[in-house]
């Protein structure tokens, strides 16, 4: 009898769960989180709909705008809400703010700090914008005074 630590079992198991971790993680580094759970059939929280917003490039940005139109889905109202936002993002990245800055400064520590609030998982699509739309509204309004 094998021992549990040597067992094929246990090292399939541990390999597939190594794999998920970092298919999560590049997901997450790279601003599409919110697909990645949608793909893996999980409910999306609602802290990784901003995951796209703080970790997106520019080129990003611009495709999800455009495409979002023609999705379709339950989290339909999600992506749209999303969409609003990269174009109030984009709308601040041409009036001369620093995409890297609104990221760095607004939206990641905003992602992380949503992260760890649970009460955020029955947050509505209005409250997640509104909560957005302030913050960047915030860090625009600073850097002009």
């Amino acid at each position: 009898m094998a021992k549990w630590g040597t067992s094929s079992w246990w090292r399939h198991a541990y390999r597939k769960e190594h794999q998920q971790l970092v298919a999560e993680c590049e997901a997450f580094c790279l601003g599409r989180f919110a697909e990645h759970t949608i793909e893996a059939s999980d409910v999306v929280p609602v802290w990784a709909w901003t995951n796209l917003l703080a970790h997106g490039t520019a080129a990003q940005l611009r495709s999800e705008e455009t495409a979002c139109a023609y999705r379709r889905g339950s989290s339909q109202d999600w992506r749209g809400a999303r969409a609003y936002l990269v174009t109030e993002l984009l709308e601040a990245v041409e009036r001369g703010v620093p995409l890297e800055d609104l990221q760095t400064q607004v939206l990641q520590p905003l992602e992380l700090d949503l992260c760890g609030q649970r009460s955020v998982e029955w947050w509505t699509t209005g409250r997640w914008v509104t909560t957005v739309r302030t913050a960047l509204g915030a860090y625009e309004h600073s850097r002009r005074h």
